[in-house]
């Protein structure tokens, strides 16, 4: 179990959600669901990193991983934010009976 000490990052969790624009459309968009204080540590070789190319466009990506204290409702179509940057959770791994929560999350920076 990681110790408080590492947890030096707060987080902003972001769960999906639809809304109805004022012409009438719906619009999926996130909703900030909360803050946590996280441990991460970058993922590199374990899922990979660099550049892949996406419709003839070179898009630069890292994958972290987060550790947090357990929650429920946390899932793999959520987002997080860290130190500005936006991320999209690929997996959420629990970590001992109810303890901790490791999430695997990527950011783009070009798509």
């Amino acid at each position: 179990m990681k110790g408080a000490g590492e947890r030096r990052y707060k987080i902003t969790l972001f769960q999906p959600t639809s809304m109805q624009t004022a012409s009438g459309n719906v619009r999926d968009t996130f909703e900030r669901c909360g803050e946590v204080w996280a441990a991460r540590e970058n993922a590199g070789i374990r899922s990979g990193f660099g550049e892949q190319v996406l419709g003839e466009q070179y898009v630069g990506r890292q994958t972290m991983l987060f550790n947090i204290y357990y929650r429920e409702d946390v899932k793999s179509t959520w987002e997080l934010e860290c130190e500005g940057l936006r991320y999209k959770i690929l997996a959420v791994r629990p970590i001992g009976f109810r303890e901790e929560l490791e999430l695997e999350a990527e950011y783009r920076d070009n798509g």
